[in-house]
């Protein structure tokens, strides 16, 4: 994915310089921008270090949506690079669940690597779906995204659609099991929280056939896996969540001491080591575990404020945005809706996982967030006016 988002950098950049596109406008052009200044003055603030670089660095994957934005000329194309995007993941969602009973490791027994997959149930030979990232948690929130699309297309009644309905819902049934086979707890809720999201957007007939089929698939999948009934129970359990519990005091007390401008964007690493030793229990120390603590503790509440004004216009302009296509435009509401409910979807995973970290997890929602601004520029512009000039 890092590939191919700097060769679409690469080749937008190119085209920027010769005269061939225009650079895209878009609502997010001063939340970003009020985002990353704060982030400057947190990093002054704290004192900066080399560590900061490598912050500063990892902030490239944030120009997924502007590569989008630049490259996607217009919402049918948008629309096509979705379905591409949703057919290349239903592969991608097989091959998961052929995993959880097999134990497969593809790439790293090609390379040479030792293979990560994990047992689920020993005397069930059962184990964690990883699919081809570093662990289960980057596979299944990497997931969330094209399973948002896919829902919002079987929350569709009627119309033309981005798949046809029997492929979408076969989608949609394949990265649910997938999914929950991956026992990304966090993950899980992020799911039920895209469901009941499409749920909502949908007519009320649509409405009581998603949650129910929803409903049903998971049940079952918890009824036959004593491995996913365990996971689920300890969801709740203060003595499996205790280190993790241990991290987020940290974080608070890290919050309560700088509260302004955090620690420093980039300082991390050096600043917050003192803050888990009062939690020795803590049983991670690289994160906060959840990208809202993480900033705060980072960049302090204004942080946390600019943070918050970015995602909350990205989802006042895709709300705007799926309530202004309405029934007007069949053909691309699944996309615009999709690429919403990822967002959401995103974000609710953030909160039990810091996963603006993961390129893996950041580089697929920029990339809704690009396709939702795309397709709010091409039909506001009457689908003719493109981000290309008229050379």
């Amino acid at each position: 994915m890092e590939l191919a988002l700097a060769a679409m950098m690469v080749l937008g950049s190119i085209a920027l310089l010769r005269g061939y596109l225009a650079w895209p406008r878009s609502p997010l052009d001063v939340p970003v921008l009020v985002f990353l200044g704060v982030l400057v003055a947190s990093t002054i603030a704290g004192g900066p270090s080399w560590g900061a670089l490598d912050a500063y660095r990892g902030l490239w994957i944030v120009g997924t949506y502007v590569a989008v934005m630049l490259l996607v000329e217009n919402e049918t194309r948008a629309n096509r690079l979705v379905r591409v995007l949703v057919l290349l993941t239903g592969v991608v969602a097989v091959y998961g669940v052929v995993q959880h009973f097999t134990g497969i490791d593809l790439y790293r027994a090609a390379m040479g690597r030792r293979t990560l997959v994990e047992p689920l149930e020993l005397e069930a030979g059962r184990f964690v779906v990883i699919g081809f990232f570093p662990n289960s948690l980057t596979y299944a929130h990497s997931l969330i995204v094209p399973f948002s699309w896919v829902v919002a297309g079987t929350a569709t009644a009627g119309g033309k659609r981005v798949l046809p309905r029997t492929v979408t819902v076969a989608l949609a049934v394949l990265m649910a099991v997938a999914l929950v086979l991956s026992t990304a707890r966090g993950a899980w809720v992020a799911g039920v929280v895209v469901v009941a999201a499409a749920c909502l957007l949908a007519r009320a007939r649509r409405r009581v056939i998603l949650a129910a089929g929803a409903t049903v698939l998971v049940a079952a999948l918890f009824i036959v896996s004593v491995g996913l009934r365990a996971g689920a129970r300890s969801m709740v359990d203060p003595g499996v969540n205790a280190g993790r519990l241990a991290i987020y005091a940290a974080n608070l007390e890290i919050v309560r001491d700088h509260p302004v401008l955090g620690v420093g964007f980039g300082n991390y690493d050096r600043r917050a080591r003192p803050y888990y030793d009062h939690h020795p229990r803590a049983d991670r120390r690289s994160h906060a575990h959840n990208s809202f603590l993480q900033v705060a503790a980072e960049s302090g509440i204004l942080g946390l404020g600019a943070f918050c004004y970015l995602f909350g216009a990205v989802l006042m302009q895709g709300w705007r945005l799926v309530r202004r296509l309405g029934d007007s435009r069949p053909d691309i509401w699944p996309t615009a809706a999709g690429a919403w409910l990822a967002v959401i979807g995103f974000l609710v995973g953030a909160l039990t996982q810091d996963v603006f970290t993961d390129s893996e997890c950041a580089i697929p929602m920029w990339f809704a967030v690009g396709v939702l601004m795309t397709i709010d520029r091409a039909t506001r512009s009457g689908g003719g006016e493109t981000a290309h000039s008229s050379r």
